[in-house]
Order: structure tokens, then sequence, then C-alpha cells
């Protein structure tokens, strides 16, 4: 659950480090800046440490402006080396206020800029932040490729330090793709060169870190003695940050001993250290552990309310894995009160956020969860599909050599299990193969032969009968893909479905516009693939939300809440799912405008209101809906905007009074053939 913490608390040591500050008065440094008889040189370098000094840590508006006026000075003075730096600091100071997708564009063109020139020196830190940035959104292929450049840079400008803090980095990444050997071996190269380097508190952060893969392992003594090494050096240099860390991490030690009064004394005490330096990361991180002693010892309801400050706080700070831990955390604690359904929903969005980010032990927990929740609620086919994923996951992290042990563990304990079924039937058959040879005397060869083709019948009827019921199970599940529950049971058990009318429902539209651009510029496969990839992440939502997805129409998607079984909570569902698609195609944009790929856009529009539902077909079913309120929906999506949730007047009056929503009033719009209607754009708040 921590092999994500480095990254964070490494990165303002990154940045002090590259730009070598030193305690100077900041007035001192804007008059040398201001001082237009000093060389160029020298002024752009006051500048540059104002901004790292002044406003880099507490403004990113600040530091934008004052980056601009060092990068056009420098523009003007043709100083590509102070460009780059302008650059650079721009770009990581979005990076510290968590919009990496910001940061990497001004970090890419610093990267450029330090290519083109050969600048070893700060080309070597740009690579740090811009790896940072790409670690942070996940990109972890990409950050490596960024780190191993500032290696390359750091080794030519004979800068230890960013070398070893690349090198460091590129270990995280390792330990949270479960490569636990090599993280290790990239953690003690850092922390080598950092010694040589005599850099203090980059060694606090290196010892800390080996300390968390050493616990990984549930090697808790081992990994208290790097802590207590890391705590050590930290208090030697009065290094706050590190101490709270520090401290923090031998308590969670002791909470997986399970010793939760010595955990306690240390959390407390780094919560303290934490608060006094105002570190949110550390301070969610101590919440988290503190929130697991909670757990642990039974207290729910206190475990949910720290849990659920930390993860506001890793929300903040833009900590994608540590939010996925939370949630892990939160779904656990709401299983153990016996809330499946905010345990299903705080599980499932840990999956999600952890594949997203390729953070594996989060995903497996989460899977676990979720196998625990459907088996509570008694749904057996989804917990078993949820177990093998976990238990897929589960073996995939394990070294390989563990896993050639499990493996033949496991078949050695068939193989013996087998050997005793087999040596147990066997005593069996001899006794009945004694019995019938004294039997066989008294017993025509006409009634042998008539119990043989009796045998024989009997096989193949068994055989045919385990053929019919596969083939009935097989169809059960092919009918519960294309009619709800309640419907598929009723068609079983009648023979037919009626047709109902439901007063109350939530009705969904989407319709992607670039899609017919797509279309000529894809080929059918490529085209069906996107689409499949869109629809499928599309039909996880609604299974999320409990809404019923009705039908796909070209690259159009109609679902509907509150169907076929009535729900008060239809229209907040609907609109919540609808909001999640949304950024889904908005995060699938993105992706491919970075690889200048074509990408689709969406429109989306809800009403509520009654419909009439029932299946459709005779040989093909098709569950479908009716009525003007299906109508109203579709006119909703075409009267939309492109990215937008574009709701009705009824709907908004279900959901109005929900502070989970925004709204934005966009008055009387006219629809097609239905004159002009009260609409409105919904948002999370």
């Amino acid at each position: 659950m921590k092999k994500h913490i480095l990254i964070f608390i490494f990165l303002s040591a990154i940045i002090n480090a590259q730009l070598g500050l030193a305690e100077q008065k900041n007035d001192s440094l804007l008059l040398k800046w201001q001082n237009k008889n000093l060389p160029d040189t020298a002024r752009f370098e006051s500048l540059s440490k104002f901004i790292n000094d002044v406003w880099l840590y507490n403004d990113p508006d600040s530091t934008k402006h004052y980056t601009d006026m060092l990068f056009n000075a420098a523009a003007k003075a043709g100083n590509r080396n102070y460009q780059a730096q302008a650059l650079l600091l721009e770009g990581t100071s979005r990076v510290v206020w968590s919009d990496d997708e910001l940061g990497i564009i001004p970090l890419r063109k610093a990267m450029q800029i330090a290519l083109e020139d050969s600048i070893f020196g700060v080309g070597s830190r740009i690579a740090n932040s811009l790896g940072v940035a790409l670690q942070n959104l996940g990109k972890w292929e990409e950050a490596i490729i960024a780190y191993e450049q500032g290696v390359e840079f750091g080794n030519k400008s004979k800068d230890k330090r960013v070398v070893g803090s690349a090198l460091i980095n590129i270990g995280s990444i390792r330990s949270d793709q479960g490569n636990d050997k090599e993280a290790i071996q990239l953690y003690q190269q850092g922390y080598k060169l950092f010694e040589e380097a005599g850099f203090q508190k980059g060694k606090v952060r290196v010892l800390l870190s080996i300390g968390i893969v050493y616990e990984s392992q549930n090697e808790f003594e081992r990994a208290r003695d790097y802590y207590r090494r890391s705590l050590k050096v930290a208090e030697e240099i009065a290094d706050q940050k590190g101490i709270s860390g520090a401290l923090t991490n031998i308590g969670s030690a002791f909470v997986l001993e399970t010793e939760y009064d010595s955990a306690m004394f240390y959390l407390n005490k780094g919560l303290k250290f934490s608060e006094e330096v105002n570190d949110e990361f550390w301070v969610a991180t101590t919440l988290r552990t503190i929130g697991e002693v909670q757990s642990a010892n039974k207290d729910f309801k206190g475990a949910i309310d720290n849990f659920s400050k930390s993860l506001k706080l890793f929300q903040s700070m833009g900590d994608q894995p540590g939010e996925a831990s939370l949630n892990v955390f939160l779904s656990e604690a709401y299983r153990e009160i016996g809330d499946n359904s905010k345990a299903l929903e705080f599980s499932i969005r840990a999956f999600n956020i952890a594949a997203e980010v390729g953070a594996a032990y989060e995903q497996r927990d989460a899977l676990l969860t979720q196998f625990r929740v459907y088996q509570k609620l008694g749904n057996s086919e989804k917990a078993l599909g949820k177990y093998l994923k976990y238990i897929e996951l589960r073996d995939s992290l394990l070294g390989e050599s563990n896993q050639r042990e499990v493996i033949r563990q496991e078949y050695k304990t068939d193989y013996e299990k087998q050997a005793a079924i087999d040596s147990l039937q066997f005593e069996a058959e001899k006794a009945i193969q004694t019995k019938e040879l004294q039997r066989e005397k008294a017993v025509k060869n006409g009634l042998v032969a008539g119990f043989i083709l009796v045998a024989i019948f009997a096989g193949v009827f068994f055989i045919q009968r385990n053929r019919i019921t596969k083939e009935k199970e097989k169809n059960e599940e092919l009918l519960l893909n294309i009619l709800p529950a309640e419907v598929a049971e009723e068609l079983k058990n009648k023979g037919s479905a009626e047709a109902v009318n439901i007063d109350q429902v939530t009705v969904l539209f989407t319709d992607f516009k670039g899609f017919t651009a797509m279309s000529e510029m894809l080929s059918p496969k490529e085209l069906v693939q996107d689409l499949n990839k869109c629809f499928s992440e599309f039909d996880y939502i609604c299974e999320r939300y409990g809404i019923e997805k009705i039908k796909t129409i070209g690259d159009a998607y109609m679902a509907a809440g509150g169907l076929p079984s009535p729900d008060v909570n239809h229209a907040q569902n609907v609109v919540s799912a609808a909001l999640d698609m949304a950024h889904i195609v908005e995060n699938g944009k993105a992706s491919k405008i970075e690889k200048g790929l074509p990408y689709f856009e969406i429109r989306i529009g809800i009403h509520s209101g009654p419909v009439v539902a029932g299946i459709v077909g005779v040989k093909k079913f098709q569950y479908d809906i009716w009525g003007d309120t299906v109508n109203t929906a579709s006119r909703m999506e075409s009267s939309g905007e492109i990215g937008k949730v574009n709701i009705s007047e009824t709907t908004y009056n279900c959901v109005k009074d929900l502070e989970i929503f925004k709204f934005e009033n966009r008055g009387m719009i006219k629809a097609k053939g239905k004159g002009e209607l009260m609409m409105y754009f919904a948002s999370k708040a």
C-alpha cells in the first residue's frame, strides 16, 4: 500500500538539489535582477533563485509570471540555457501543484532546448522533473525514458545528486511494478551517489524507501532498521519531513506485526511532526495508518473517519496510487460494518484508479474485497469471477521462484490426494471384482451381456445429460447478457414476458462526434476496437451504478435507471454514470491528442419520466423501452454540447438538492419536434 511513497517525498529534494539553492535574502535577489549594470547571466541567475525561493511552492500563477519574464529576457539575450531554466521552473511549479498534464508542456519544450544545445546540467534536472510528472500520471515507461535521459545528462555534467535522484525514481517505479530486487539495487546505487555528494536529505529518503521494500516483503525487523537509520540522519540535519516520515513508517511496521501500542506511539509522534511542518503527504499517510490500527481494533467508524480525511488529502495532492489504497481501506471498513453498497462502490473505484496507474497491489486488494462483498450478497457467479481474477493477479505478483514453488506444492498435494483416492477406488474395485468372479459362475452369459448393454446405455445417457446441462447453463448465461435478470426469469418460467408501464425511470443517450471522420482515417478493425473499448467502459459504469444498458445503435449508446425494478435513486445513478462516461471519453481524447491520433468526443442527454418496457423479437430477444420519455432523452442529447451532460428540467428536479452535483441553467432551448425546453448542464461538485 505504500510502494508509491517515494516520488512525492523526493520531488522537493530533487528540485532543491537541482538548482543549488543558497540561503539568500529575497529582496537582494530581486535587486540583482533589476540591476541592469550586472552581466545578464548574474541577473538571470538571481531571478531564477528568486522564483524558486519565493514562488515555486507558494503560488503557481506568480511563478508563471516571473518565469515568463525570465524566458523573454533570456530569449532577447539569446541565452538558451536560461530559457530552458525558465521552462523548467514553470513546469516544475505545475508538478508541485499537482497539475502534471500542464507541467509536461513546458518541460518537454525545455528538454528540446537541452537536447539541441547539449545543455547537460539543466538537461539532467529537466529530465528528472519531466520523469516525475509522467510518473505521477502513471506513464511509467515514458517516465523511465526521461529518468534515463537524466542519468545520461547527469553523468556528463558530473552531477551525482541528479543521477542518484533519477536512479531512485526509476527504483520507485520498479517497486510499484513489484520488481523489488531491481528497486533495491537502484536505491543502493542512488544512496552511494548521495553519500559521495554529501546529500544528507537524499540519504534520508533512500533509507526510508529501502525500508518500505523490506516491509512489503514482511521483513519487519530489517525494515525498522532502515527506518531508524533514516530517522537518525534526519534528526542530525533537523529534517522535519524526514523525521515525520521515519516515525510514521516505524509505526506502520509495528502495525503489520500487530504491536499496536508501539505503533500508536510512533504514529502519533509522526503525525505531530507532519502537522507542525504542514506536510500534507505525511499527514495523509499517518492518518491512513492510524485508521489501519483502528480497523485492527474493530473501531471501524473511527477508521472510516481517518481514512476519509486521508483520502481527501491524497485527492487534493493528485496522488492516484494513494487514492486507490484509501478506497481499498474504506471498502474493507464499510464491508466490516455491513454496508455492502458502499463497500462495493469504494472497491470498484479503487480497482479503476489502480488499473489506470498500474498499481498492481491495490488492484489485487480491491478484487479481494469485491469477491467478499459479492459472496456476502449471495451472488456466487460474480464472486467466483472476482476471486479468479484476484488469484491470477496475486500469483503474478509472486516472485518467479516462489511461483514455481507454489505450483510444485499444489501439484504435489493434488497428486497425493489423487493417489489416495485411486488407492481407495482400487481396493473397492478389487473387492467388487472378487465378488463378481464368484457370481459369474452362477450367472448365464446372456445375463452378463444384458448388464453390459445396460451399462453402455447408462453411460450414453449420463454423457448426453451432462452435455444438455452444460448447454442449458450456457444458454442461461447468454440470456442474462441480453435481458435483465427479472425479465429473463419471467421468460423462462412463462415462455413470454409481458410489457409493463414503469412510472419513473431516467433515460440516457450518448452520441459521438468525430465518429464519421475517424471511420475515414482508421481501418474497420481499429475503429471497432476503439468503439468496443469505449462501450465496454460504459457497460462497466452501468454495472457500477446499477443501471440497465438498453442497446447500442451504431455509435450511440442507450441506458436507463429505475428498471426493470423501481429505484428511488434512478436519476442520481444515471447522472453519476453519465459524468463518469464523459470523463472516460475526455481522458481518451487527451491520450489520443498526445499521440497524434484521431479521437472521439461525446454528447450526453438525460430525461426522466414514464416508459413502457418489454421484450421485442421472437428468435433474437431484445429488452427495450418506449414512450415520450425516450424521445425527450434523445433530444436532450442532440441539443447538448460536446463534453457536456445535458439534463431536462424533470431530471434536474430529481437531483437538484444533491450536493454531489452542480448545475448550469441553460434556459429555454429549442429541441427538434419538442419546441423549447428548459435544460441544464450537470457536472460534479
